[in-house]
């Protein structure tokens, strides 16, 4: 089929549509999978700890950098741990 104008008509979208729930689904899979990479990693760091690594927290810094979870320069422990960072769309 064409337009008027001669070029072809837009075609339907092949992939079906999402349901709300499916979409909402979908990020739910997402963030699990996302913290679960950074449980992982603080499993990692027990290990390595427990195996007397010289550097266990990198297993941590890593997801965390991966994530863009990072805590910010300079800031303390008490101001992090008080006030969880929960990048947008992690939710």
């Amino acid at each position: 089929m064409t337009t008027v104008a001669g070029t072809p008509a837009p075609q339907p979208d092949p992939r079906p549509l999402l349901t709300p729930y499916e979409t909402e689904h979908g990020a739910h899979l997402e963030t699990i999978a996302r913290l679960s990479t950074v449980l992982g990693a603080m499993r990692a760091a027990v290990a390595a700890d427990n195996l007397g690594h010289a550097d266990p927290l990198c297993w941590v810094r890593d997801a965390l950098n991966l994530e863009q979870l990072l805590p910010e320069p300079g800031a303390l422990p008490e101001q992090v741990a008080a006030r969880p960072y929960i990048p947008r769309g992690m939710l």
